[in-house]
């Protein structure tokens, strides 16, 4: 994995634009060859450097979606539709992870606030 990073991303851009939609997702395995010309060893750790490639794109715009059915999970070059299924989603996501942070920082902060009442006291 010597070459430059715009290298790599092009091939995944190439590569996942052929499987347009998410009934054509591509799997990882099939993704990692095609982008870095070799097998990975370990799934978690050799593809790591794939999935920072798949968020830089999309960071740049590049509609790319994933699916983690059982049958068929991979990556694809995602349909309007689908991108508006997914902003949903991610969405909500987003929504309940600020919930929670919010209410971690509200619950941190009330205890910080009796422990110094009770020690003071």
């Amino acid at each position: 994995m010597n070459e430059s990073n715009q290298n790599y991303k092009q091939r995944l851009i190439n590569a996942i634009y052929d499987h347009q939609g998410e009934a054509n997702a591509l799997d990882m395995g099939e993704l990692f060859r095609r982008v870095y010309r070799e097998e990975y060893i370990n799934k978690i750790n050799d593809t790591r450097s794939l999935r920072r490639l798949i968020t830089e794109l999309r960071f740049e715009g590049k509609p790319i979606g994933s699916t983690t059915r059982k049958k068929g999970g991979g990556y694809f070059w995602a349909t309007n539709a689908e991108l508006n299924k997914w902003e949903k989603k991610e969405e909500k996501s987003a929504l309940k992870k600020l919930a929670m942070i919010h209410k971690m920082k509200k619950t941190n902060l009330e205890l910080s606030g009796q422990q110094r009442l009770n020690w003071e006291g």
